[in-house]
């Protein structure tokens, strides 16, 4: 009998687990699609050779995940607090964490795009370059256009998926050591 309700706990605990690893992965899987979605050409139409609508897009992502991702960390932390004194600790330990290492990741997370600026002004003064040593070339401005901003499009959700990985990191942490009890 007694070996019957341990069954039963730890199928509970496996299911709960199973749960919180669905509610991750649909998280990440929703963020990341919203970094995909409204690529670089939908940013601002027409308009390409300005940075500040793609700041902009960069930051809106940046505070989509965070408002997204620490309230899961929340929630499995209190999970976690629950099972023993052991993982109490380490649902402490990751929330004292947070705090003193959140401070300086969002302060270095927040150079992202200064640095994917410089990038965007490389590729378009590459382009221009490469315009003004070609003065008969016969693509009109917005085709020539489309090339190195594709390339910045694809080069900005490079850094978007790498930057949620890094964001995730925690709460999949987490999320193992709910699995492992």
């Amino acid at each position: 009998m007694d070996s019957d309700l341990g069954v039963a706990v730890s199928g509970a605990r496996a299911s709960e687990g199973a749960e919180e690893a669905q509610e991750c992965a649909r998280l990440k899987a929703a963020l990341a699609k919203g970094n995909a979605d409204g690529g670089v050409a939908s940013v601002l139409p027409g308009a390409n050779d300005d940075f500040p609508p793609y700041r902009r897009r960069y930051f809106a992502r940046q505070q989509a995940m965070e408002t997204a991702i620490e309230p899961l960390r929340a929630r499995l932390r209190a999970r976690l607090a629950t099972r023993s004194p052991e993982l109490a600790r380490l649902a402490a330990v990751d929330a004292i964490l947070e705090q003193v290492v959140g401070a300086r990741e969002r302060s270095l997370l927040a150079t992202v795009p200064t640095l994917l600026e410089k990038h965007f002004k490389r590729l378009r003064e590459a382009h221009q370059a490469a315009q003004d040593a070609t003065p008969d070339n016969p693509q009109p401005p917005a085709t020539a256009a489309a090339g190195w901003l594709d390339v910045f499009g694809r080069d900005m959700q490079s850094v978007l998926r790498a930057e949620l990985d890094i964001r995730m990191q925690p709460v999949e942490g987490l999320l193992e050591a709910l699995r492992d009890r």
